[in-house]
């Protein structure tokens, strides 16, 4: 009878042991894009604002797109590098304005970061 109750605790032990419930495949992270520049900026007529974005877990390499609205009249911005555009506010404006300059995730495009200048 031991020896049935010894077989029956080890028995018991090696399942408990196997059965770990995790998966053997890899986890992969949703893309995440950031910018340098916080949420919301005001800038006077005629300057300028680097903004630099990171993009996190894009496996792809395919890197961002850069987008600005409204595309005229409230400013434009050069693209420096992939990561990298500066805004230029207008020199002269008959009334205020805000522009949206947005880096969108090739690779995904529901990730996006933005910053909202507001041009008194």
């Amino acid at each position: 009878m031991r020896s049935l109750a010894r077989l029956l605790l080890v028995g018991v032990g090696g399942l408990a042991i196997g059965c770990g419930g995790g998966s053997s495949g890899s986890v992969t992270s949703a893309i995440a894009v950031t910018l340098s520049t916080a949420p919301t900026v005001t800038l006077q007529t005629g300057g300028k604002l680097t903004i630099t974005a990171s993009i996190a877990n894009d496996t792809t390499g395919a890197g961002l797109a850069w987008s600005i609205v409204p595309v005229t009249g409230c400013g434009s911005y050069l693209v420096v590098s992939d990561t990298t555009v500066v805004y230029s506010a207008p020199t002269s404006l008959a009334a205020s304005c805000t522009a949206t300059v947005k880096a969108t995730s090739f690779a995904d495009d529901s990730k996006s970061a933005s910053v909202e200048i507001t041009v008194p």
